[in-house]
């Protein structure tokens, strides 16, 4: 992406913040699940997006977005893809089906080497699932989309389960605790910072709640 990319709307702020290939273990790569969601084939922001590199743990990808070879004027871009997929839910929602159907269909025509060959939902929910999945795949890593998308998504949200493993300082394993956020969960909104609350006494905290870890085993470390 450069200055003279027609789909860049503002550009800044390039610190190469990417998934990198050198120090590769179980944390650092793109997940299987986001990488299914391709046509490796003829998607095109697949090859774009993403590169393959060997690392401790094998053959892994890893996002090419913080990388000066995807952009060369920043890292944060505000891209006209995104105004489509905005558009396109905002159309969805106040019911208007055929304009969210025209918006996806210019969007992916220059997504999909056979652009024409992309079936575009004509019911409401599964267009609305649709326009969705296409902006994880084109947004991911960029500007924390997902986190907000994920939000917005209410009770259609997805189960997210995070996985911490347990280990002494030798690296032995002890077991694995698991924390789950639930779709409409109280935790997507993100405490006030308790310098702000102590400053203003009267500012009340977000209604949140402590997660309890579910655990495999008993973890006992010696």
């Amino acid at each position: 992406m450069s200055e003279d990319n027609t789909e860049l709307l503002y550009s800044g702020m390039f610190y190469g913040g990417a998934i990198r290939h050198d120090n590769f273990d179980d944390g650092w790569q793109v997940t299987s699940e986001l990488l299914a969601l391709y046509d490796r084939t003829n998607d095109l922001r697949f090859n774009c997006f993403f590169s393959e590199a060997s690392g401790a743990i094998g053959e892994v990808y890893y996002s090419n977005k913080g990388e000066s070879s995807f952009s060369s004027v920043g890292e944060c871009n505000m891209r006209l893809a995104e105004a489509y997929l905005n558009r396109a839910e905002a159309y969805v929602r106040q019911g208007l089906v055929d304009e969210a159907a025209g918006d996806m269909e210019e969007l992916l025509a220059t997504r999909y080497s056979r652009g024409a060959d992309i079936v575009v939902p004509a019911d409401e929910s599964a267009l609305l699932d649709f326009i969705w999945t296409e902006r994880r795949k084109e947004l991911c890593f960029e500007e924390h989309h997902r986190w907000f998308d994920l939000r917005r998504m209410g009770a259609d949200a997805p189960e997210i389960v995070h996985a911490f493993t347990i280990t002494d300082d030798a690296g032995t394993a002890y077991g694995t605790q698991y924390y789950t956020l639930f779709p409409d969960d109280l935790n997507y909104t993100l405490p006030i910072p308790l310098d702000e609350r102590e400053n203003n006494p009267l500012i009340q905290n977000n209604e949140r709640y402590d997660k309890l870890p579910e655990t495999d085993s008993e973890i006992v470390i010696p």
